[in-house]
């Protein structure tokens, strides 16, 4: 489903703004608040990214396009639950949550995110997701490409000493 396609009837709300402002923090405060879930897009990009590390000999630069082939040809490879309003990332029906937090995949998470169909894939993953739940969610054009109907956009912004 592209952007224009997106369901008028959803609940999403987006915060966008850049590195620093605050936005994760904000997005998982209201998300607790309004009892909603909270759709970390960073986690898919790691979990795309600890598939890469995994698969291809710990190197996700220069196989993008065999990453995004793989979750193009299997959809059910990658899952978001939720347990208590906390989002699980499963790949290939493992929990992976606390996997895709190391050092390693921080690294090689910038070709992941950089890449086009990795992208697109990503912000399908999110459209999803909201087709399922009343969400929250903050990122990289979430109001502008990936959720552009939703009423509730928000932009943060703050010095970097704040």
């Amino acid at each position: 489903m592209n952007s224009s396609q997106q369901k008028p009837n959803l609940f999403v709300i987006s915060i966008d703004g850049p590195a620093g402002s605050g936005k994760s923090t904000i997005a998982k405060q209201l998300s607790q608040m309004l009892k909603i879930e909270y759709i970390d897009s960073g986690a898919i990009y790691r979990t795309f990214t600890l598939f890469g590390l995994n698969n291809f000999n710990g190197q996700c630069q220069g196989n993008e396009q065999k990453i995004a082939d793989h979750f193009k040809s299997h959809s059910e490879a990658l899952k978001i639950e939720y347990q208590n309003h906390t989002q699980k990332m499963i790949l290939m029906d493992e929990d992976v949550s606390s996997k895709i937090r190391t050092p390693e995949v921080t690294e090689q998470i910038k070709h992941i995110a950089n890449d086009i169909d990795c992208r697109n894939l990503v912000n399908e993953t999110m459209r999803a997701t909201a087709q399922k739940y009343a969400v929250v969610i903050d990122g990289r054009d979430i109001g502008t490409i990936v959720f552009p109907k939703t009423p509730y956009k928000f932009y943060l912004d703050a010095k970097a000493e704040i």
